[in-house]
């Protein structure tokens, strides 16, 4: 299993500059981060998931691209912190 934990929105600076958005949607290039940390794992052949707050809007682009890429979403509630929301997922 690996985890792509990306369930807090981004800092106010980058909110400035993207919008309210998870780290792992931020723009790199002409792509997401997400796609980018998803490639890494590839050879693990292991399952993909990606922790997002339970507030979040998928868009259509999006949620295309990561049922290709085969990633399953857990959607976290906005008030844990980053260790709670790695248990919220693990359990």
């Amino acid at each position: 299993m690996i985890l792509i934990t990306s369930a807090k929105y981004s800092s106010s600076d980058f909110t400035l500059e993207f919008g309210k958005i998870p780290p792992s949607f931020l723009p790199l290039g002409n792509k997401r981060l997400y796609e980018y940390q998803i490639e890494l794992f590839k050879n693990f052949n292991q399952k993909v998931f990606l922790s997002l707050p339970s507030d979040f809007k998928l868009s259509k682009f999006d949620e295309k691209k990561l049922k290709e890429l085969n990633v399953e979403i857990l959607f976290v509630p906005n008030n844990l912190s980053l260790g709670e929301s790695v248990v919220y997922c693990l359990n």
